[in-house]
Protein backbone atom coordinates (compact mmCIF):
# COMPACT_ATOMS: atom_id res chain seq x y z
CA UNK A 1 0.00 0.00 0.00
CA UNK A 2 1.50 3.30 -1.02
CA UNK A 3 2.09 5.89 1.67
CA UNK A 4 0.12 8.50 -0.31
CA UNK A 5 -3.07 6.48 0.30
CA UNK A 6 -2.57 6.19 4.05
CA UNK A 7 -4.53 9.34 5.06
CA UNK A 8 -7.61 8.20 3.13
CA UNK A 9 -7.38 4.63 4.39
CA UNK A 10 -6.91 5.71 7.98
CA UNK A 11 -9.83 8.06 7.68
CA UNK A 12 -11.99 5.17 6.58
CA UNK A 13 -11.06 3.22 9.74
CA UNK A 14 -12.30 6.00 11.98
CA UNK A 15 -10.53 8.44 14.31
CA UNK A 16 -7.56 7.09 16.20
CA UNK A 17 -6.36 8.13 19.64
CA UNK A 18 -2.82 9.15 20.52
CA UNK A 19 -0.52 6.29 21.44
CA UNK A 20 2.41 6.36 23.84
CA UNK A 21 5.37 4.63 22.22
CA UNK A 22 8.80 4.52 23.91
CA UNK A 23 8.09 7.70 25.86
CA UNK A 24 6.81 9.40 22.68
CA UNK A 25 3.30 10.80 22.48
CA UNK A 26 2.41 10.13 18.86
CA UNK A 27 -0.83 10.12 16.92
CA UNK A 28 -2.10 6.84 15.54
CA UNK A 29 -1.07 7.95 12.04
CA UNK A 30 2.49 8.66 13.21
CA UNK A 31 2.79 5.33 14.98
CA UNK A 32 1.48 3.51 11.92
CA UNK A 33 3.98 5.24 9.65
CA UNK A 34 6.78 4.56 12.11
CA UNK A 35 5.89 0.87 12.10
CA UNK A 36 5.77 0.73 8.30
CA UNK A 37 9.18 2.41 8.00
CA UNK A 38 10.65 0.05 10.60
CA UNK A 39 9.27 -3.00 8.80
CA UNK A 40 10.67 -1.77 5.49
CA UNK A 41 14.10 -1.40 7.09
CA UNK A 42 13.91 -4.85 8.63
CA UNK A 43 13.55 -3.63 12.22
CA UNK A 44 10.87 -6.11 13.22
CA UNK A 45 11.15 -5.31 16.93
CA UNK A 46 10.04 -1.69 16.50
CA UNK A 47 7.53 -2.63 13.81
CA UNK A 48 5.85 -5.20 16.08
CA UNK A 49 5.82 -2.73 18.98
CA UNK A 50 4.11 -0.09 16.84
CA UNK A 51 1.36 -2.28 15.40
CA UNK A 52 0.64 -4.06 18.67
CA UNK A 53 0.26 -0.71 20.48
CA UNK A 54 -2.09 0.48 17.74
CA UNK A 55 -4.23 -2.63 18.06
CA UNK A 56 -4.40 -2.28 21.83
CA UNK A 57 -5.65 1.29 21.35
CA UNK A 58 -7.97 0.40 18.47
CA UNK A 59 -8.59 -3.39 18.14
CA UNK A 60 -10.58 -2.99 14.90
CA UNK A 61 -7.73 -1.18 13.06
CA UNK A 62 -7.50 -3.61 10.13
CA UNK A 63 -4.43 -2.02 8.46
CA UNK A 64 -2.38 -2.48 11.63
CA UNK A 65 -3.53 -6.10 11.82
CA UNK A 66 -2.41 -6.69 8.22
CA UNK A 67 0.98 -5.09 8.89
CA UNK A 68 1.43 -7.15 12.05
CA UNK A 69 0.90 -10.26 9.93
CA UNK A 70 3.70 -9.03 7.68
CA UNK A 71 5.89 -8.63 10.75
CA UNK A 72 5.24 -12.27 11.65
CA UNK A 73 6.32 -13.34 8.15
CA UNK A 74 9.46 -11.20 8.39
CA UNK A 75 10.28 -12.69 11.81
CA UNK A 76 10.05 -16.20 10.38
CA UNK A 77 12.43 -15.30 7.57
CA UNK A 78 14.87 -13.70 9.98
CA UNK A 79 14.79 -16.81 12.15
CA UNK A 80 16.16 -18.81 9.21
CA UNK A 81 19.26 -16.61 8.93
CA UNK A 82 22.25 -18.18 10.70
CA UNK A 83 23.32 -16.41 13.87
CA UNK A 84 26.86 -16.46 12.54
CA UNK A 85 25.81 -14.26 9.60
CA UNK A 86 24.11 -11.75 11.87
CA UNK A 87 27.20 -11.52 14.06
CA UNK A 88 29.61 -11.52 11.12
CA UNK A 89 27.95 -8.59 9.37
CA UNK A 90 27.58 -6.55 12.56
CA UNK A 91 30.57 -7.17 14.81
CA UNK A 92 34.10 -5.78 14.45
CA UNK A 93 37.46 -7.53 14.71
CA UNK A 94 39.75 -5.13 16.64
CA UNK A 95 42.89 -6.53 15.04
CA UNK A 96 43.78 -9.40 12.69
CA UNK A 97 47.40 -10.17 11.80
CA UNK A 98 48.11 -13.13 9.55
CA UNK A 99 51.55 -13.28 7.94
CA UNK A 100 52.32 -16.14 5.54
CA UNK A 101 49.87 -18.32 7.44
CA UNK A 102 48.46 -21.62 6.22
CA UNK A 103 44.92 -21.14 4.91
CA UNK A 104 43.39 -23.71 7.26
CA UNK A 105 45.08 -22.09 10.26
CA UNK A 106 43.96 -18.63 9.12
CA UNK A 107 40.36 -19.86 8.73
CA UNK A 108 40.43 -21.31 12.24
CA UNK A 109 41.76 -18.00 13.58
CA UNK A 110 38.90 -16.05 11.99
CA UNK A 111 36.39 -18.61 13.29
CA UNK A 112 37.70 -17.93 16.80
CA UNK A 113 37.45 -14.17 16.13
CA UNK A 114 33.80 -14.64 15.09
CA UNK A 115 33.12 -16.57 18.28
CA UNK A 116 34.69 -13.82 20.40
CA UNK A 117 32.71 -11.17 18.51
CA UNK A 118 29.49 -12.96 19.41
CA UNK A 119 30.25 -13.02 23.14
CA UNK A 120 32.78 -15.83 23.45
CA UNK A 121 32.51 -19.57 24.03
CA UNK A 122 30.34 -18.97 27.11
CA UNK A 123 27.52 -17.75 24.86
CA UNK A 124 27.96 -19.79 21.70
CA UNK A 125 30.30 -22.06 19.77
CA UNK A 126 31.50 -21.45 16.21
CA UNK A 127 32.41 -24.53 14.21
CA UNK A 128 34.43 -24.57 10.98
CA UNK A 129 33.04 -27.06 8.46
CA UNK A 130 33.94 -28.00 4.91
CA UNK A 131 36.68 -30.12 3.41
CA UNK A 132 39.53 -28.64 1.40
CA UNK A 133 42.19 -30.64 -0.44
CA UNK A 134 45.50 -30.62 1.40
CA UNK A 135 47.10 -28.52 -1.31
CA UNK A 136 44.44 -25.85 -0.79
CA UNK A 137 44.62 -25.99 3.01
CA UNK A 138 48.37 -25.39 2.84
CA UNK A 139 48.10 -22.25 0.74
CA UNK A 140 49.95 -19.33 2.31
CA UNK A 141 47.91 -16.18 3.01
CA UNK A 142 48.65 -12.80 4.53
CA UNK A 143 46.06 -10.41 5.92
CA UNK A 144 46.59 -7.48 8.28
CA UNK A 145 43.92 -5.05 9.36
CA UNK A 146 42.03 -3.46 12.21
CA UNK A 147 38.47 -2.44 12.98
CA UNK A 148 37.04 -4.49 10.11
CA UNK A 149 33.84 -6.48 10.32
CA UNK A 150 34.16 -10.24 10.62
CA UNK A 151 32.35 -10.50 7.29
CA UNK A 152 34.95 -8.32 5.57
CA UNK A 153 37.80 -10.30 7.09
CA UNK A 154 36.27 -13.58 5.95
CA UNK A 155 35.63 -12.33 2.41
CA UNK A 156 39.14 -10.86 2.17
CA UNK A 157 40.65 -14.11 3.44
CA UNK A 158 38.54 -16.01 0.93
CA UNK A 159 39.91 -13.87 -1.89
CA UNK A 160 43.48 -14.31 -0.67
CA UNK A 161 43.13 -18.09 -0.42
CA UNK A 162 40.95 -18.73 -3.46
CA UNK A 163 38.09 -20.10 -1.34
CA UNK A 164 34.56 -19.07 -0.38
CA UNK A 165 33.31 -18.90 3.20
CA UNK A 166 29.64 -19.24 4.06
CA UNK A 167 27.60 -18.96 7.25
CA UNK A 168 25.87 -22.00 8.71
CA UNK A 169 23.76 -22.73 11.78
CA UNK A 170 26.87 -24.26 13.38
CA UNK A 171 29.24 -21.42 12.46
CA UNK A 172 31.02 -21.14 9.11
CA UNK A 173 31.95 -23.45 6.25
CA UNK A 174 34.60 -23.15 3.57
CA UNK A 175 34.84 -24.48 0.02
CA UNK A 176 36.99 -23.88 -3.02
CA UNK A 177 35.88 -20.86 -5.04
CA UNK A 178 34.42 -21.82 -8.41
CA UNK A 179 33.51 -18.42 -9.83
CA UNK A 180 29.85 -19.47 -10.18
CA UNK A 181 28.48 -16.71 -8.00
CA UNK A 182 27.61 -16.57 -4.33
CA UNK A 183 25.07 -18.49 -2.34
CA UNK A 184 22.43 -16.99 -0.07
CA UNK A 185 24.54 -17.20 3.09
CA UNK A 186 27.99 -16.69 1.61
CA UNK A 187 30.25 -14.02 3.09
CA UNK A 188 30.23 -10.62 1.45
CA UNK A 189 27.14 -8.43 1.63
CA UNK A 190 25.87 -8.10 -1.97
CA UNK A 191 24.24 -4.76 -1.10
CA UNK A 192 27.50 -3.16 0.10
CA UNK A 193 29.38 -0.81 -2.24
CA UNK A 194 33.08 -1.23 -2.87
CA UNK A 195 35.71 1.22 -1.60
CA UNK A 196 36.82 2.49 -5.00
CA UNK A 197 34.82 5.73 -4.72
CA UNK A 198 36.11 6.43 -1.20
CA UNK A 199 39.65 5.61 -2.32
CA UNK A 200 39.39 8.15 -5.12
CA UNK A 201 38.52 10.92 -2.64
CA UNK A 202 41.54 10.30 -0.40
CA UNK A 203 44.52 12.24 -1.79
CA UNK A 204 48.19 11.69 -1.00
CA UNK A 205 50.45 14.74 -1.41
CA UNK A 206 53.36 12.57 -2.47
CA UNK A 207 54.08 8.89 -2.94
CA UNK A 208 57.70 7.78 -3.06
CA UNK A 209 59.01 4.22 -3.16
CA UNK A 210 62.60 3.19 -3.79
CA UNK A 211 62.83 -0.50 -4.68
CA UNK A 212 60.00 -1.42 -2.32
CA UNK A 213 58.31 -4.81 -2.39
CA UNK A 214 54.64 -4.90 -3.46
CA UNK A 215 53.48 -6.16 -0.06
CA UNK A 216 55.55 -3.47 1.66
CA UNK A 217 54.11 -0.74 -0.58
CA UNK A 218 50.52 -1.90 0.00
CA UNK A 219 51.09 -2.06 3.76
CA UNK A 220 52.31 1.54 3.65
CA UNK A 221 49.24 2.66 1.68
CA UNK A 222 47.02 0.83 4.14
CA UNK A 223 48.54 2.72 7.06
CA UNK A 224 48.49 6.01 5.14
CA UNK A 225 44.78 5.71 4.32
CA UNK A 226 43.96 5.28 8.02
CA UNK A 227 46.09 8.30 8.88
CA UNK A 228 44.72 10.60 6.17
CA UNK A 229 41.10 9.66 6.81
CA UNK A 230 41.36 10.06 10.56
CA UNK A 231 40.58 6.38 11.02
CA UNK A 232 37.39 6.49 8.93
CA UNK A 233 38.87 4.45 6.08
CA UNK A 234 40.61 1.22 7.09
CA UNK A 235 40.99 -0.83 3.93
CA UNK A 236 42.32 -4.36 3.70
CA UNK A 237 44.77 -4.99 0.86
CA UNK A 238 45.34 -8.70 0.17
CA UNK A 239 47.37 -10.53 -2.46
CA UNK A 240 46.07 -13.82 -3.84
CA UNK A 241 47.85 -16.95 -2.75
CA UNK A 242 48.97 -17.76 -6.31
CA UNK A 243 50.67 -14.39 -6.85
CA UNK A 244 54.36 -14.01 -6.06
CA UNK A 245 55.25 -10.47 -7.15
CA UNK A 246 58.77 -10.30 -8.53
CA UNK A 247 61.01 -7.29 -8.54
CA UNK A 248 60.48 -4.06 -6.67
CA UNK A 249 58.49 -0.85 -7.03
CA UNK A 250 60.11 2.53 -7.57
CA UNK A 251 57.76 5.51 -7.76
CA UNK A 252 57.81 9.25 -7.17
CA UNK A 253 54.31 10.69 -7.67
CA UNK A 254 52.48 13.73 -6.34
CA UNK A 255 48.85 14.60 -5.64
CA UNK A 256 47.27 11.28 -6.44
CA UNK A 257 44.34 9.44 -4.92
CA UNK A 258 44.64 6.27 -2.86
CA UNK A 259 42.84 4.52 -5.71
CA UNK A 260 45.47 5.62 -8.23
CA UNK A 261 48.29 4.90 -5.78
CA UNK A 262 47.22 1.25 -5.42
CA UNK A 263 46.79 0.96 -9.18
CA UNK A 264 50.23 2.49 -9.78
CA UNK A 265 51.97 0.06 -7.43
CA UNK A 266 50.25 -2.90 -9.07
CA UNK A 267 50.91 -1.59 -12.57
CA UNK A 268 54.64 -1.54 -11.82
CA UNK A 269 54.39 -5.20 -10.78
CA UNK A 270 52.10 -6.19 -13.68
CA UNK A 271 49.27 -7.03 -11.30
CA UNK A 272 45.51 -6.39 -11.38
CA UNK A 273 43.42 -4.61 -8.73
CA UNK A 274 39.85 -5.55 -7.84
CA UNK A 275 37.99 -3.36 -5.33
CA UNK A 276 35.67 -4.73 -2.66
CA UNK A 277 33.69 -3.21 0.26
CA UNK A 278 36.63 -4.15 2.50
CA UNK A 279 39.45 -2.83 0.30
CA UNK A 280 41.32 -4.26 -2.68
CA UNK A 281 42.34 -7.70 -3.84
CA UNK A 282 45.50 -8.04 -5.88
CA UNK A 283 45.64 -10.71 -8.58
CA UNK A 284 47.27 -11.43 -11.91
CA UNK A 285 46.47 -9.62 -15.14
CA UNK A 286 46.34 -12.98 -16.91
CA UNK A 287 43.48 -14.09 -14.66
CA UNK A 288 41.64 -10.82 -15.27
CA UNK A 289 42.12 -11.13 -19.02
CA UNK A 290 40.55 -14.61 -18.92
CA UNK A 291 37.26 -13.23 -17.58
CA UNK A 292 34.57 -13.57 -20.23
CA UNK A 293 31.53 -12.19 -18.42
CA UNK A 294 31.20 -8.48 -19.45
CA UNK A 295 29.90 -7.32 -16.06
CA UNK A 296 32.66 -9.13 -14.18
CA UNK A 297 35.29 -7.88 -16.61
CA UNK A 298 34.11 -4.29 -16.11
CA UNK A 299 34.18 -4.69 -12.30
CA UNK A 300 37.71 -6.11 -12.46
CA UNK A 301 38.95 -3.21 -14.57
CA UNK A 302 37.76 -0.56 -12.09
Amino acid sequence: MKTSLLPLLLALTGAMPSVSLAAEQLTGMQVYRKGCVALEKGDVVIARQCFEQLLRAKPDFELARIQLAQVVVAERELAKIPQSLKVGRKEIVPRMELSSTRLDEAAAAVARALERAGGGSEKWSVGLAGHLPEAVSKRSVTLNGSQASVDHVLEALGYAGGVQFSYTSAGIAVREATGQGKGLYDTGDPKATDLSAAAKKLVLDRLTFEEAGVAEALAYLQRKSVELSGGKLRPLFVIRHDIAPRGTVTLDLRNLSLHDAVNSVCLMADLEVKWFPWGAGIGSRQAAAAVTDPAEKEATAQ
